[in-house]
């Protein structure tokens, strides 16, 4: 009895030769690469980076009639307060690419009847017809990223609020 599930168990488990593979994989630095997203994300990022600066540079102008003690404090505060704001447009640009690869794949996927599409940095194998990354790159190569305004500096206009940082408008 126990031979004949067995034989059944591992007769029935061993058929992967009709199936067919429902899943597929990306290598997902590829599809960045070489679809010009990951291009997108980083001058997008370097206009962030020049306008926060900028920012800092004009908030530094501001601070001429403070003392050297408020001048130390408000420079903390603001760099503080620009690297917290670098950090949050750094997170959106990347979530905003991922939307873009998200929905591109999403696309794929239902033009060709497959379940999932998996990052291939997650499988320890994946056989070269599963890799889908040139379909998907070719799908995304004319897509554009559409991110958030760059951000928005302005200054505390007076003298007792020099303890805070600078606000931002976004």
């Amino acid at each position: 009895m126990a031979f004949l599930c067995s034989t059944l168990l591992i007769g029935g488990c061993n058929d992967f030769s009709a199936a067919k593979s429902e899943i597929r994989f990306v290598d997902m630095e590829r599809v960045l690469k070489e679809s010009g997203l990951a291009d997108q994300k980083a001058s997008h990022l370097k206009a962030v980076h020049e306008n926060l600066l900028s920012g800092a540079e004009k908030a530094r102008g501001s601070y001429s009639t403070l003392s050297e003690e408020k001048l130390q404090q408000a420079t903390a505060a603001d760099e503080q307060t620009l690297n917290m704001q670098w950090q949050i447009e750094q997170q959106t640009a990347n979530q905003q690419v991922l939307m873009v690869v998200k929905e591109g794949a999403k696309n794929w996927m239902k033009d060709k009847g497959v379940t999932a599409i998996m990052p291939v940095q997650a499988a320890l194998a994946v056989a070269l017809e599963d890799d889908v990354t040139a379909e998907l790159v070719a799908q995304l190569k004319d897509k554009k990223v559409a991110f958030n305004e760059l951000p928005l500096i302005t200054l505390k206009t007076t003298t007792s609020d020099a303890d805070t940082p600078p606000e931002k408008a976004k």
